[in-house]
This record gives structure tokens, C-alpha cells and sequence, in this order.
């Protein structure tokens, strides 16, 4: 049983018959139930949880991994003039990003997407920013939908 941010109790069960690792287990998900954790953290926190219970790391990608991956995997599908579009899109995302494209996919937040937006439309038209954006929207629509991990 752990209490989250605003005091609840709340039942989890680790799935653990060694108590030490269920204790373990237990303080981490009271820690992140109550906030005292970044999100950074929590992932971290996750990860090295699932290492230990599992023997494998968890699937993760990069963001610019990722764009280059989804780029491949649209090129049959799609023309050249749209993976050319996709392509000046995602590289906008990718130098905006700057070294933080080599971060975590699950890092780029919707604030960072906001942000990324907005400086779009400070440089380009109000067209040009709408594309660009919907070609983001297309490659995180597809992140979100579980391609990471495949």
C-alpha cells in the first residue's frame, strides 16, 4: 500500500514473492505516487526496475532515432514530394531540438511542441507553420500508437 500526492492510499501489488524486492519495488512506487520524483527520474526509475525484473532494457528511441526510423518506414508508403515534406519538417524539429534530439523520444513534452510551434510561425507563414506541424503530429501520432516498441 503506498499514499500518493494528495495523501489516498492506494493498493499496488509488485507481483514479488522476495519481500526485499517487493519493498524495493514498493518505495519507488510511492515515491513516484507522491511526486517526489521527476519525470526524468521516473523513467529511469522504471527502467532500471524493469531491467532488474526482467534481464532486458526497456525499448527506448531517441528523437532523432526515431525520425529516422519513421522516415524509412514511410518512404514506400508514401511519395517522394510527402517524404520530402516530412523530411524539411522533422529536420526543423531536429535543430530546434538541438542536442536535446538526442534525448529520449518520451522527453519532447507538449510544452516543447508549443514552443516548436511557435517558433515556426515566427519565421514562416501561417501555411507553412500548419504543415510543419501536421507532419509532427503525424510522427508522434505514430510514436504514441506503439512503433517505438516494434
Amino acid at each position: 500500500m503506498l499514499r500518493d500526492a494528495k495523501g489516498r492510499q492506494r493498493r499496488k501489488s509488485t507481483k514479488r514473492s522476495d519481500r526485499k524486492k517487493a519493498i524495493k519495488i514498493a518505495e519507488q512506487y510511492e515515491q513516484v505516487g507522491q511526486r517526489k520524483m521527476p519525470a526524468r527520474a521516473v523513467r529511469e526509475t522504471l527502467a532500471e526496475l524493469y531491467r532488474e525484473i526482467y534481464n532486458e532494457s526497456v525499448p527506448s528511441a531517441t528523437v532523432r532515432g526515431f525520425i529516422e526510423n519513421w522516415l524509412k518506414r514511410k518512404q514506400p508508403e508514401i511519395s517522394p514530394a510527402t517524404l520530402a515534406f516530412y523530411r524539411k519538417s522533422t529536420n526543423k524539429l531536429l535543430e530546434f531540438l538541438g542536442s536535446a534530439a538526442d534525448l529520449d523520444l518520451a522527453s519532447v513534452t507538449r510544452t516543447t511542441l508549443v514552443e516548436f510551434r511557435n517558433q515556426v510561425a515566427q519565421k514562416a507563414s501561417a501555411t507553412t507553420s500548419n504543415h510543419d506541424l501536421r507532419a509532427i503530429k503525424a510522427l508522434f501520432r505514430e510514436a504514441k500508437r506503439g512503433w517505438l516498441h516494434r
